[in-house]
């Protein structure tokens, strides 16, 4: 017989609902107590490693402007302590000592990571000679304010040289022609500086005082062939250089050289044909021929009209 009442029974539901509540609510508190814990610890791998030095290398670096071609001071530069992705290559220096006393091929500017291959051997001084290439030349022109770029040249620019020239001979029909003779050519120094204008009131007095000299000379440099191209065209006619972008690497085509009719869209003087008369050919002299048998050999001669012999052929039967 029975004797749980509606009432028992109902307690006792509620009884297991509730140890199923608590057992799911530890269940729940263990799951969340174990991502936590696995949180607390990656923020304390994290935070040790952040407390872990960064490792670095020592780089010389420029404090100020190095120019071209001028002598690198203690004052110069410094030593500092970046990262080592961030150097650019590896041909930088690590102490001041190894630097002093070099001398800038390139400009360099403040703040920059000093490297090897912008800077000029120990072993070859300072001045304009260790700017030039091994098997290039450094060359002096006499340029004018307008046919320099107006003042606006720097060293390290790149420029086409045009000549204005009187032809050897009068072939071409012209007085004046101009052609490009050099392209994509360094510029070496500015008068007597061999490291541009570090401000723009530098840059702005060097084109006034240019402006006002109304002369300016300009060292390029070329290989030997190119160098005497340029001395003949600068005892022969005028010199103009034309400044190229620093991207802009590829040769234009040869065109040859323009003359002023061309220029203003005239088409070249013809050059008469001469007219060459066919030489009269001589009427061809009439010849008797006399064959002559003797024996058993045949002689046959051949006269001109004065009775002259001209040929004797002999043949045997």
């Amino acid at each position: 017989m029975n004797t749980k009442t509606p009432v028992d029974q109902a307690r006792r539901r509620g009884r297991s609902r509730s140890v199923f509540f608590v057992i799911t609510a530890f269940a729940f508190a263990g799951l969340v107590a174990f991502v936590v814990f696995g949180v607390v610890q990656r923020f304390n791998v994290e935070l040790q490693e952040a407390r872990e030095p960064i490792p670095t290398v020592e780089v010389v670096v420029a404090l100020e402007e190095l120019p071209i071609g001028g002598e690198i001071l203690e004052r110069h530069i410094d030593v500092i302590e970046v990262p080592p992705e961030l150097l650019p290559g590896e041909d930088t220096f690590d102490a001041i000592e190894a630097v002093v006393g070099r001398t800038p091929r390139e400009r360099v500017l403040p703040g920059e990571i000093i490297r090897d291959a912008r800077l000029a051997s120990a072993a070859d001084g300072v001045g304009l000679n260790v700017l030039v290439t091994p098997g290039k030349r450094a060359m002096t022109i006499e340029t004018d304010s307008q046919s320099g770029v107006g003042g606006f040249l720097q060293p390290g620019y790149r420029v086409d040289t045009i000549v204005t020239i009187r032809p050897d001979d009068n072939a071409m029909k012209a007085k004046w022609v101009t052609e490009t003779i050099l392209q994509d050519v360094i510029v070496l120094a500015v008068g007597g500086d061999l490291s541009g204008p570090t401000t723009s009131s530098d840059a702005e007095r060097r084109r006034r005082s240019a402006s006002r000299r109304n002369r300016n000379y300009v060292t390029l440099e070329v290989d030997v062939e190119q160098a005497e191209k340029l001395a003949l065209a600068s005892a022969r006619g005028d010199l103009h250089l034309a400044l190229r972008s620093d991207i802009d690497l590829e040769p234009t085509a040869d065109r040859g050289p323009l003359s002023t009719n061309e220029m203003v869209g005239l088409r070249a003087a013809r050059r008469r044909a001469v007219r060459r008369t066919p030489s009269k050919s001589k009427p061809e002299p009439k010849l008797e021929t006399t064959e002559v048998i003797t024996g058993g050999k045949t002689v046959i001669e051949t006269f001109d009209e004065s009775g002259r012999k001209v040929s004797e052929t002999r043949k045997n039967k």
